[in-house]
């Protein structure tokens, strides 16, 4: 499954790259990719931790995905926003 999370990013970076027309350079895929990539996963990590500590306390999987959404969408999204406001002054 890290790797779906991975390969999500790539296609992402790629997607905004071509949405807004920038050329692919070397800092583009050195440094951009790969710290997207750092959050993508650490967030994933974060996400699934949370779900199986739940999962042994709630039974049914949609109660485990809601509350897992609850309680780690925030840190996920913070995260995130955190990431891109770092990156930008590089583009």
């Amino acid at each position: 499954m890290l790797s779906s999370a991975e390969l999500a990013t790539e296609i992402g970076a790629v997607l905004g790259l071509l949405l807004t027309s920038q050329a692919f350079s070397i800092v583009v895929i050195g440094i951009g990719i790969i710290a997207v990539a750092g959050v993508v996963v650490n967030g994933y990590i974060d996400l699934v931790e949370t779900h199986d500590r739940l999962r042994r306390h709630i039974v049914g999987p949609r109660g485990v995905i809601l509350r897992t959404g609850r309680l780690r969408l925030r840190t996920v999204v913070l995260s995130a926003v955190t990431a891109v406001l770092v990156l930008m002054p590089i583009c």
